[in-house]
Order: C-alpha cells, then sequence, then structure tokens
C-alpha cells in the first residue's frame, strides 16, 4: 500500500524517460506509486506507450492469464451462493478477487445470510500484540480514533486520522492490512490529514478484542464488539431492537465525548 505524495521533478523526468518503453508496472514498482497514478500522470504529461511495448505486455498478460473451464463455471454456479468464498478458492485454485470477478459477471450474487465476513467471525481470534503495541495503539485510538458505525446502522468502522503520516504507517505497521489509508488533501496553508480506516468487521472484531481492557473508550468498544456478534447471526438486513440500541447509545456518547471506563 502507498501513501500518496507529491512527485519530484526527478520521479516526472524519469517517467518521461521510461513510460513509452518499459511496462507500467515496472515503473510503479521503481517509483513505488500505484499504477493508476502513473497513468493518470503521464496522460497528463502527454506521454504515450510505443506499439511494441503494448503489444508486449498484452502478450504477456495473456501468457499469465489462466482461462476458466466449463467445469470450474458450473462450480460456481453450484456453489458460489452456499459455500464460502475462502473454501471456494482454495478448491479452484483461484485469488478471492478472481472468484468474486468472476462470480460477478455470471450474475451470481450471494444471499445476505452466507456473507462471507459474517460467517467466519466465530473462527476470529483476537490479534496477538505485544504490550507496548496494545499501550500504544490504545492511546492514539482514545485520543485521535473513533470508534463509530456508519449512517446504515450495519457497519461498524474504526477511524484514525493524523497529520503526521509516521503515525499512520506506524499503526500499519503494527497491525498490518486489517485496514486502509486515505489522504484528505487541504487548502495550502493547511497540513494534509492522513486517515486509517478499518470497515472490515472481522478486523475491527480481532482488534477490538485484543485492545478493549486498555482503552478509555472500553464502553464504545464492547457495543461494538457485541453489535458485530449480533449481525453475524443476523439472518435479515433489517435492524433489531438491541442493535438499535446500541447505536443510540454510541451516538449519545459521540455527543458527549470521550467515555472513560471507571474501573
Amino acid at each position: 500500500m502507498y501513501i500518496r505524495r507529491r512527485w519530484t521533478k526527478e520521479e516526472i523526468e524519469y517517467l518521461k524517460e521510461n513510460y513509452p518503453k518499459l511496462p507500467t508496472f515496472e515503473i510503479a514498482k521503481k517509483l513505488q506509486k500505484p499504477i493508476n497514478a502513473i497513468i493518470k500522470k503521464a496522460y497528463k504529461l502527454g506521454i504515450k506507450k510505443k506499439p511494441e511495448v503494448i503489444r508486449r505486455t498484452i502478450s504477456l498478460s495473456h501468457k499469465k492469464y489462466r482461462y476458466w473451464s466449463e467445469e470450474e463455471l458450473e462450480y460456481l454456479r453450484k456453489n458460489y451462493t452456499q459455500k464460502p468464498i475462502e473454501e471456494l478458492s482454495k478448491k479452484l485454485g483461484r485469488s478471492i478477487q478472481a472468484i468474486r470477478s468472476k462470480a460477478s459477471f455470471l450474475g451470481l450474487r450471494r444471499s445476505y445470510s452466507t456473507s462471507d465476513r459474517w460467517l467466519i467471525l466465530k473462527n476470529a481470534t483476537p490479534i496477538e500484540l505485544s504490550d507496548k503495541d496494545k499501550g500504544w495503539l490504545a492511546g492514539i485510538i482514545d485520543g485521535e480514533g473513533s470508534l463509530t458505525v456508519h449512517c446504515n446502522g450495519r457497519s461498524p468502522r474504526l477511524i484514525i486520522a493524523n497529520t503526521d503520516p509516521r503515525i499512520i504507517e506506524r499503526i500499519k505497521q503494527i497491525i498490518g492490512n486489517l485496514g486502509y489509508i486515505n489522504i484528505v488533501s487541504r487548502k495550502p496553508k493547511r497540513r494534509t490529514k492522513y486517515v486509517f480506516i478499518i470497515t472490515n468487521p472481522v478486523n475491527l472484531y480481532r482488534l477490538l478484542k485484543s485492545l478493549k481492557d486498555h482503552l478509555c473508550k472500553k464502553k464504545e468498544a464492547e457495543l461494538l464488539i457485541r453489535l458485530i456478534e449480533i449481525r453475524s447471526n443476523a439472518s435479515s438486513p433489517k435492524l433489531s431492537e438491541e442493535e438499535k440500541n446500541i447505536i443510540k447509545q454510541l451516538r449519545e456518547i459521540h455527543c458527549k465525548g470521550v467515555s472513560v471506563d471507571p474501573s
């Protein structure tokens, strides 16, 4: 994962010199930038690839691509709505993203009750962290974080915002790819804000189970944990009375300020 940053003069010169003759993924790896950022910058600069480079890249991608057989497609049609996507991925020897993309192309839809992120919750274990990392993360969440629920009431999330990218990078180093980073651009005289977000309920559940006893915001953590557990057994997208009550409590806490656990 890359943190967005301004292009330097050296990077622009490298792009002008090498974009026409090298595959885009090689340039992205060299400059440590997303492929989309490379393509967008090249377009703005009016740089185009040489035809032979395009042909070579297409040829390489076709050689690497493994086409779906009729047997695989039939298996996917029969089992996509019934089995966890991890099991399908292991059976077919394809990535989870490939499974989802092909299912979408075939018009297959998973029912609410078989959503993968809830099915694996029962096997989720707290993230293993050192006491030092737990204390540091808990302090960051208490000071800079927000434990909240999306307006639809069914999407708990953790949001940590800071103008220092080193803090956000440290969070990522400690807990890995449980979340993603957003960069909020501001006016020239104001510093850029970096935001670390966890929206996957299983990832958030594992983190909160590990950190809740270290948090001043323990009350909010426990409410979110309970909300995720209820959703894991829900047979309908409609919110239950208990869920509505939890969401109401969370919003009341946010209106009043930080909730400090008396113990």
